[in-house]
């Protein structure tokens, strides 16, 4: 039996237009017909029949709004479309894009003008959908200009995806210290897709105060940017390494390591410490040290610069780095025929790597001239038997700094023969200083030492009584030959 029947009220047929699933193809068609053709019928009324789910409706509310209502059709078509969601509301955008483009760019510029704000936002989601990109970039630069943040950020995500116009990557640039959140990030992951040079201040000006993501992404385009000639990413990278910022600093070491080549950055790093004052260059070596070890691979390959300013900064970075790694290079280089104190350096830095193949190498230089304080240093940090008996011979080298260092480098080895050669250095030691060091480094022994430290107080107490006693004494003596003798007390 039919449901359709002739006659039927127009809020009737309406309402079996919403529901279109009850009824067949041919009562579907007679019930529109009786729809469009009923007295009450016009084209706002009918504007739902645009946005059906069934394509015969849909249809036929298109041809009548546009037929009926021609120059509000376009005004019906997007109220429509503001007031469905869905499959529904992306069907109905493309349908009203197909419609003159004159009118539809006139009436979208008119309403987004308005107050309504769903409006408004469907004006932008039409724009979202169209090819012909420019047409809209009046109403984007326009939404960016409204107080609405959600309307704010839809114009920002639609500009940000035509980054690489120069009129839309002029608009992104202002963004980028946007104070609404969402419209910044949709500025930052523009230039993220696509780094530009011009990217590269604002970026790193931003990067200490964004989220961890964006902060990720940032540094990720920076990367990349990197590798293209005349960014001049390092003459903002490097300020930013001795910045007052913590957080600063430790993203540009982050951003040097994320580089294609880190090797080309760090040297040009290390040449331009030159030029920095002595606090300015110890803050920003500090903050390459934290990140270190990521750097490794790199400084390895500076150690063998052919400049030698570059060779040995790159060492001294490297003897940060708790990586077996440096070995062979520093080896290398405490064999070459460097400077001195390249070598001592290298002696230095070998010191951290106790190990036979080490020892060898530097026990040769032992006497040399130039080399003895840097081998006695390395030894003294070196907790091995064999370069315990080598200290101990130095507490009797003539070099008030060799002795001193070798007192330095026993204070851990608490057995029988350095406490033994601690107590003669307390003893006889020419320099009260170097004396007074080595009995608090046999106090720093603790119990083992306490027997000693007893008997070697009694003996200093013994020995400082028996001084003053001979004081004492000189003094008398010389008081009793001013009486003796009256006539040297004459004046004239």
């Amino acid at each position: 039996m039919a449901l359709f029947k002739k006659g039927d009220s127009f809020n009737d047929l309406v309402e079996k237009l919403k529901n279109p699933a009850r009824f067949g193809p041919g009562e579907l068609t007679e019930i529109v017909a009786e729809t469009v053709s009923h007295p009450e019928a016009n084209a706002r009324k009918l504007a739902f029949m645009m946005s059906s789910t069934h394509p015969r409706i849909r249809e036929a509310g298109i041809r009548y709004v546009t037929e009926s209502a021609p120059k509000d059709a376009m005004d019906v078509a997007i109220q429509a479309m503001a007031a469905v969601d869905g499959a529904a509301r992306a069907e109905l955008a493309r349908t009203i894009l197909q419609l003159d483009r004159t009118e539809l760019l006139r009436t979208a510029n008119m309403l987004f003008n308005g107050s309504s704000l769903p409006l408004r936002a469907t004006i932008l989601e039409i724009a979202s959908l169209d090819r012909e990109w420019r047409d809209w970039f009046g109403v984007m630069k326009q939404a960016l200009r409204t107080t609405e943040s959600t309307l704010r950020r839809a114009g920002a995500r639609l500009v940000r995806r035509h980054v690489q116009d120069l009129n839309a990557s002029t608009v992104l640039r202002e963004l980028l210290h946007d104070e609404d959140d969402g419209v910044r990030s949709e500025a930052i992951q523009a230039f993220c897709d696509y780094p530009i040079a011009e990217i590269v201040e604002p970026f790193f000006a931003r990067l200490p105060v964004e989220a961890p993501v964006d902060q990720t992404r940032m540094i990720q385009a920076l990367a990349r940017l990197s590798s293209k000639p005349n960014s001049n990413i390092e003459q903002y990278l490097f300020p930013v390494l001795a910045d007052d910022d913590p957080e600063a600093r430790r993203l540009a070491v982050r951003l040097i390591s994320s580089m294609p080549q880190p090797e080309q950055v760090l040297r040009k790093f290390l040449i331009n410490c030159r030029g920095l004052a002595s606090w300015l260059r110890e803050r920003a070596v500090k903050s390459l040290l934290e990140m270190a070890n990521a750097l490794c691979e790199p400084l390895l390959r500076l150690m063998q610069d052919d400049d030698e300013d570059v060779r040995v900064s790159a060492m001294s970075l490297a003897s940060k780095i708790d990586d077996e790694r440096i070995l062979g290079p520093v080896m290398g280089i405490f064999c070459s025929k460097a400077d001195w104190w390249i070598r001592s350096l290298a002696a230095d830095i070998l010191a951290n790597f106790p190990r036979d193949e080490v020892l060898e190498l530097l026990l040769p230089y032992l006497h040399d001239v130039d080399m003895r304080f840097s081998i006695v240093s390395a030894l003294a940090r070196m907790n091995r038997p064999e370069t315990t008996a080598h200290l101990l011979e130095c507490l009797n080298d003539q070099a008030r700094s060799i002795r001193d260092i070798a007192i330095d480098g026993l204070a851990k080895r608490a057995s029988q023969d350095v406490m033994d050669a601690l107590v003669r250095v307390v003893r006889a030691d020419p320099d009260t200083a170097l004396r007074a060091k080595a009995f608090e480094v046999l106090r720093g022994f603790g119990s083992a030492a306490a027997a000693r430290l007893k008997s070697l107080e009694v003996e200093l107490q013994a020995h400082a009584d028996q001084e003053e006693a001979s004081k004492r004494a000189a003094s008398v003596q010389g008081l009793q030959l001013e009486m003796a003798n009256p006539s040297l007390n004459r004046r004239d």
